[in-house]
């Protein structure tokens, strides 16, 4: 019986001792969270061959990651004019033709959350008379903003 109650002694010691030399902590945690956006889309678009006066269709696939609200706006990217007409279409169905320095507000949108979203953008070329026969290369330029 005597050692049943050194044992049991011993156990409410270790428990006691234990409790003794535990200690516990709250920390509170802040940090500041930034508007933030990413960009991601093919680096090359191939369009078919055009006689003068003819005009082909692409879709270009732009994939869109925000945690606010965005305007996604698309220009003619160079300071040589661009053959032909070059022309994209926004989220209302209206096509917009690209000369340097426009920007063309595509579509707004909310906070895309961390699958993002593909935005398509209907892009069209007609072939002009007044371009010489050669293979042509130029680039249009996607910018996100946030929406203030």
């Amino acid at each position: 019986m005597a050692k049943k109650s050194v044992i049991f002694l011993a156990l409410i010691l270790t428990a006691l001792l234990s409790a003794a030399v535990q200690a516990q902590g709250v920390i509170t945690v802040q940090v500041e969270i930034l508007p933030g956006f990413s960009i991601s889309a093919q680096q090359t678009v191939v369009l078919e061959a055009v006689m003068p006066g003819e005009r082909v269709e692409e879709t270009l696939e732009i994939q869109v990651w925000s945690n606010v609200a965005w305007d996604l706006r698309v220009g003619y990217h160079g300071g040589t004019a661009a053959p032909g007409k070059l022309e994209v279409q926004d989220s209302e169905g209206l096509w917009h033709q690209l000369g340097s320095g426009d920007r063309v507000l595509m579509r707004k949108q909310p906070e895309t959350g961390a699958a993002g979203v593909l935005v398509q953008v209907p892009l069209r070329f007609t072939g002009g008379f007044s371009d010489a026969p050669d293979t042509y290369t130029f680039q249009i330029e996607f910018t996100l903003v946030p929406v203030l």
